[in-house]
This record gives C-alpha cells, structure tokens and sequence, in this order.
C-alpha cells in the first residue's frame, strides 16, 4: 500500500495529471518515461526501507492511563497547530479549486469530465 502511494505521487510529480488522465485511454511505451534511477531511489527510500523497520520494530502496548495522556496530548498539539494556522484558512479557501487540482487525483472519473471539459471548450 505504501510503495503504491509512492509511486502515484512520483508519476503524478513527474507527468502530471493530465497525462495520468490520458493513460487510461492511450498507453504507448512513453507511458513507462518516468522509470528512471530517481523512481527506483524513492521506491527504496520511501518503501522498502520504512516496511522492513515497521516489520522489525516490537509493538509494545502501553498501559490504558498512559494511552489517554498520549491521546489527550495530542489533540492538544494537533488544535493548537490548527490554532496557529488559523490566518491561512481564508487563503486556502480562496484558493481552493487551485490547490485542489494540484495535489492530488482525487477522482479518477471528475478528473476525466473536467478534462474533457477543457478539450471541448478548447476547440468550440
């Protein structure tokens, strides 16, 4: 699961949304462009190498009273992060369809609509 992640985020930095959309319908052998020595080193750095720590750490269970206190201080940092950002929720709301197209497919079939969308009003 995580390599898969990985590897979506790499094509997506690499080719763009658009080309991933257009994928679906075209595959040629430059589809495959992005392998390269880069791909392989994110793969490593950011796959293999966390999966076989997760695999060799022990998980140790904590008691139920220190579990709380871990939980409870955590919210705590997490609002207080929330806090601290606070002057950037209008930002990124008005920003919102920008930093939406850009960080992730977040649908596959939305995706493909709104490019054909753009194709069709392109050529009318």
């Amino acid at each position: 699961m995580m390599m898969n992640k990985n590897v979506l985020i790499i094509t997506v930095l690499t080719l763009g949304l658009t080309t991933l959309i257009l994928g679906f319908k075209n595959i040629d052998d430059q589809d495959f462009s992005f392998f390269s020595f880069t791909l392989i080193v994110y793969l490593i750095l950011l796959g293999v190498i966390p999966s076989i720590l997760l695999f060799k750490i022990k998980v140790i269970n904590p008691k139920f009273k220190s579990f709380l206190v871990h939980v409870f201080l955590t919210l705590i940092f997490l609002l207080s992060l929330a806090y601290a950002n606070s002057t950037n929720w209008l930002w990124i709301d008005k920003h919102s369809k920008t930093l939406g197209a850009l960080v992730m497919p977040w649908s596959y079939v939305v995706n493909t609509s709104r490019f054909y969308i753009q194709k069709n009003h392109a050529r009318g």
